[in-house]
């Protein structure tokens, strides 16, 4: 059966590959023997092995039967296994998540904490800034970009912090419709939570940012800037989309079956 092919023993205790030491440990008499493979996707997988026909010796339809019976047995054992690995990779996914929520706010308490420290030191509050592994922004509500950190500079492909702060960030954004909300919210809540949108590289490419944000006003309630953080989340979405991609996929084949 090893080799893709159904196989009959009608005499086992003639044929040199049964292990008689089994029938003596047991004490169980195997006079025949059906054996099919188990094949997914052209592959071997397992073998689904009968003994000790009740009546007589195998024949082609015993073989017919039991094959019809390893199709759907290999078909379900790779269901299973599919299904296990979707449950796994769901659960490693929630798990980077919540990790990654937790060092938000860990960079959120980190941020306050030294604030008044950031005053105080420009160089301190530089190096803090340009070390932390996400983007950080300052910008004025009309887009110009007041400050940014090398995360960020790096994330939108600019050779430099100067050329990036010549630019306006309402036009890096692929769909103008995503700024108009991502404003809409800014004014009515004066912060953005997990804003996820794409936006333009400095090379022209397209990639998906998660945003976190919020404004600061002056003693009268005016706007001075927004400051946030921007994350990369190119990877994770097209992750997500694989993954949806494939539990469709699987729903489809238990469905079939």
């Amino acid at each position: 059966a090893e080799t893709g092919h159904p196989l009959i023993i009608s005499d086992v205790q003639k044929d040199e590959r049964h292990l008689k030491a089994f029938d003596r440990k047991t004490q169980f008499l195997t006079r025949n023997i059906l054996c099919v493979p188990l094949i997914l996707h052209r592959q071997v997988v397992g073998v689904l092995q009968v003994l000790n026909k009740r009546d007589g010796e195998f024949t082609q339809r015993d073989v017919d039967l039991l094959s019809s019976i390893a199709s759907y047995a290999a078909i379900a054992i790779e269901n299973a296994r599919l299904y296990d690995q979707a449950q796994r990779e769901i659960a490693e996914r929630v798990r980077a998540e919540e990790e990654l929520r937790m060092y938000q706010e860990h960079l959120e308490e980190l941020v306050e904490e030294r604030t008044a420290d950031l005053r105080a030191s420009e160089e301190r509050y530089r190096r803090l800034f340009d070390g932390v592994p996400v983007g950080l922004f300052r910008t004025t509500p009309e887009g110009q970009v007041l400050d940014a950190n090398l995360a960020n500079v790096q994330m939108f492909g600019f050779p430099s912090r100067e050329e990036l702060l010549a630019g306006n960030v309402i036009s890096d954004y692929v769909d103008p419709q995503d700024r108009a909300q991502w404003q809409a919210l800014m004014e009515r809540e004066g912060q953005v939570r997990d804003f996820e949108a794409k936006m333009y590289r400095q090379d022209g490419a397209v990639i998906w940012v998660n945003d976190d944000a919020r404004a600061v006003k002056n003693e009268q309630g005016q706007v001075l800037y927004y400051e946030g953080s921007l994350e990369d989340i190119t990877e994770r979405k097209r992750a997500e989309a694989e993954l949806r991609k494939y539990r469709e996929h699987l729903e489809e084949l238990v469905e079939e079956r």
